[in-house]
């Protein structure tokens, strides 16, 4: 089954229909024409792609005289919460899809750059663009390590060849992981796998965190911190000075 790897193609506002049209997790289309609508099926992750979705939900909630703050706000990244600022969501919701694009591709990079070949590469990634963007740059581009690639968003189906793991999930400025991923980290930590948070966009204001001591690292955008030093991804504009080298 094939997801686009890309936030632009993943979901489409239409304003003149009111209508959010989007893909879950079977790869089907579907369409959101209330806000209660999309937020069930938010609540019951029924969305691939999410954070995509939140954004045009943004919109959504405005065309129908609805207060965005009932969409998960609080777990997505801070371009996506900047659109409820906006005048001019026609603009500013492509902008944001773009940016959320450049922020997976630049994470993908300095992911592979952990691996070697005839590794197993096991991604938990509840979001799925992530995901799918590394698929993809591993399949297409050259001098990419030759990895086995699992992913899933569901179950976490552990295999005993698994080399490196990605968790893709929310941080937050204080370098706690969403609460959502304790099970997973669990895991991979009594099978003494090497094992990282990926949070591209950086942190969230999440709630509900634990602490994320046993992940040594988090890869972002703009650098791979240690959990104690993620705060210092609001300062930095690229790669931080207080970053982990794994070269």
């Amino acid at each position: 089954m094939t997801f686009p790897h890309l936030a632009s193609q993943a979901v489409r506002y239409d304003p003149q229909q009111r209508t959010l049209h989007a893909l879950d997790w079977m790869g089907q289309p579907v369409q959101y024409q209330t806000p209660a609508e999309l937020c069930q099926a938010l609540d019951n992750r029924a969305c691939y792609a999410a954070s995509a979705v939140v954004a045009g939900g943004i919109w959504l909630c405005r065309d129908h005289g609805v207060a965005p703050d009932c969409l998960p706000l609080t777990n997505q990244p801070a371009l996506v919460r900047d659109l409820v600022q906006s005048d001019n969501l026609a603009v500013a919701l492509p902008q944001c899809l773009q940016r959320l694009d450049r922020a997976h591709e630049k994470t993908a990079r300095l992911a592979t750059a952990m691996c070697s070949d005839d590794d197993v590469l096991t991604i938990y990634d509840s979001d799925g663009l992530f995901a799918h963007y590394l698929q993809r740059m591993l399949l297409r581009e050259r001098d990419m390590p030759q990895l086995s690639l699992i992913i899933t968003n569901d179950a976490w189906p552990l295999d005993p060849t698994t080399t490196v793991a990605l968790l893709s999930g929310a941080v937050d400025a204080s370098g706690n992981g969403d609460a959502a991923l304790a099970p997973y980290i669990d895991i991979l930590a009594a099978a003494n796998l090497p094992r990282y948070l990926v949070a591209p966009h950086g942190p969230t204001l999440t709630h509900g965190a634990i602490a994320a001591i046993d992940m040594p690292a988090i890869i972002t955008a703009r650098g791979i911190y240690r959990p104690e030093k993620i705060s210092n991804y609001t300062r930095d504009t690229d790669i931080g000075g207080d970053i982990i080298a794994f070269g």
